[in-house]
């Protein structure tokens, strides 16, 4: 396991904890609602099973799920990152993984995008499969509420880009920790430069 760097801690824990926050308080209110609430379960389709998409076959979360009176709800949180974070969080470029540097510019802790400039052009997707598959599935890792699972919950297939791709990421509740690994998993994948940030910026 890859121990986050203090200097990536320090920089992406505000983008998390805001986001954890608005979770936990979307999932307070629906309890108060009256609602049997679930927190990140599997997206399942009709037969129960598991659902897997695209080229890489990897299975999905929601953010939490709500039962009241027999009906079932999959609300989305989608937290704004307030400006005055966005202007405090100036871009960072550091060594992220032995050979790659990794830019980190503001983005939505559900709503990254890793964009990679890859050796050759063409990425092997297996080490960033792992990834996904690892983080997606409960750690050991203490987490501050026992409401979340401490989990990643969605990457889609990568799309590409001139020199490279870019992987589509909702963090969920996944620890600090999976960010560093996820620099590691993109420098086996052959990328020697990634920007981590928004969609939008791009």
């Amino acid at each position: 396991m890859t121990t986050a760097d203090p200097i990536l801690t320090a920089a992406l824990t505000p983008l998390r904890e805001l986001h954890l926050a608005d979770l936990l308080s979307r999932m307070a209110r629906a309890i108060d609602a009256g609602a049997d609430v679930t927190s990140e379960p599997w997206r399942r389709g009709p037969d129960g099973r598991v659902l897997r998409d695209g080229v890489l076959a990897l299975p999905s979360r929601h953010d939490f799920e709500a039962e009241e009176s027999g009906r079932i709800s999959h609300p989305v949180v989608e937290t704004p990152l307030p400006r005055a974070l966005a202007v405090a969080m100036a871009p960072l470029e550091l060594i992220a993984a032995p050979g790659l540097s990794l830019l980190l510019t503001p983005f939505r802790w559900e709503a990254a995008m890793l964009a990679m400039e890859i050796e050759g052009g063409v990425p092997d997707l297996a080490p960033l499969r792992r990834w996904f598959l690892e983080f997606s599935q409960p750690g050991t890792e203490q987490m501050e509420t026992e409401e979340l699972l401490g989990v990643v919950h969605s990457m889609p297939d990568p799309e590409p880009l001139p020199a490279g791709i870019a992987l589509h990421i909702d963090f969920g509740s996944a620890p600090i920790a999976a960010v560093a690994e996820l620099a590691e998993a993109a420098a086996q994948a052959g990328a020697r430069h990634a920007r981590l940030g928004s969609f939008e910026g791009l």
